[in-house]
């Protein structure tokens, strides 16, 4: 990670996410991600999303979230982002429908 691998960026940032052999550090991840993300890295966009979805280590913004899930389903990440950003959607349309329509 140190070397600026973004894979490694990547699965050093959940081990802080999830306290899996490091003491969990959401900032932590977060940071990691960010880094994997500015690399092009699509697991580590749909997890900036995540951070921002849920206010880990960062503020909550759904607006930032649904942009990175949207990056990072144009990555090739199809796994997790598009039920993210599916779910995100809802949500935004159960609190607010008039924003939640595109």
């Amino acid at each position: 990670a140190e070397q600026g691998f973004a894979a490694a960026q990547y699965s050093l940032g959940r081990a802080y996410d999830q306290g899996e052999g490091v003491p969990q550090s959401y900032e932590r991840a977060f940071e990691l991600y960010k880094l994997g993300e500015a690399q092009g890295h699509a697991m580590a966009t749909n997890s900036l999303g995540w951070c921002y979805d849920d206010g880990k280590g960062v503020d909550q913004s759904a607006a930032e979230a649904r942009r990175l899930y949207e990056l990072a389903v144009a990555r090739g990440e199809v796994k997790f982002a598009p039920g993210h950003l599916q779910r995100l959607n809802e949500r935004t349309q159960q609190y607010c429908p008039l924003l939640g329509q595109r």
